[in-house]
């Protein structure tokens, strides 16, 4: 086994939140993925396929919302946080 080097990442991250909005985008490809092979075998009638892939289906909705939960949690506290430093002033 030879262990090459890791390539830099392809995203540059400017604000606090865009590792979050980068996991989402994932997230939503991903679904993309599991939706299109969904289809495929649903062309072509082989239901044992959907059967097995309806776990990832679920699954990945719940991965999706999680991801999209982290986004709303971090504009929540980003928030909290403008008001205190509005109500207490910075020193």
């Amino acid at each position: 086994v030879t262990l090459e080097a890791v390539g830099k990442p392809d995203k540059e991250l400017k604000e606090l939140i865009d590792p979050l909005k980068a996991g989402l985008e994932h997230e939503i490809y991903v679904t993309s993925l599991i939706n299109d092979i969904y289809e495929a075998a649903y062309n072509v009638r082989d239901f044992r396929t959907m059967q097995f892939l309806d776990w990832f289906v679920k699954e990945q909705c719940e991965e999706e919302k999680t991801a999209d939960d982290m986004e709303d949690q971090y504009e929540d506290i980003k928030e909290a946080l403008r008001r205190m430093e509005e109500a207490f002033g910075t020193k």
